[in-house]
């Protein structure tokens, strides 16, 4: 039986695989930008590694006798814990202009003063 911590460790593994080949097939192949090979599986190993950890140090606290942690505490260090590296996973989009890409195909509602006027 496969252990938790290797599942987590498996999934996040397919899932940076999976991600490296989409980021060549976007950046290389149609925007021309710098990818660099290893930087998307670098993320998702980390967080894999943060995921596959949690569990132990839930338990770890859990067994000092002190309450349950706030649940906003829980979510800030996960995303503190993750946020250091997320550069790694939205830097080739950033710099291939795929962000640019997108905010053109995102509908946007402006509101301004004409249009909320009648008749306009």
């Amino acid at each position: 039986v496969v252990g938790v911590a290797s599942s987590y460790l498996a999934v996040f593994f397919a899932s940076a695989v999976l991600h490296e080949y989409f980021f060549y097939l976007i950046l290389v192949n149609n925007s021309g930008a710098s990818y660099v090979p290893g930087k998307v599986s670098v993320f998702f190993l980390w967080n894999g590694v943060l995921c596959a950890l949690e569990p132990h140090v839930v338990g770890f606290y859990r067994r000092t006798g002190l309450p349950p942690m706030p649940r906003v505490i829980v979510t800030a260090f996960t995303v503190l814990s993750a946020l250091p590296l997320g550069g790694l996973f939205t830097d080739d989009w950033r710099d291939g202009g795929l962000f640019d890409d997108v905010a053109v195909l995102t509908p946007t509602i402006r509101f301004t003063v004409a249009a909320g006027r009648k008749g306009r």
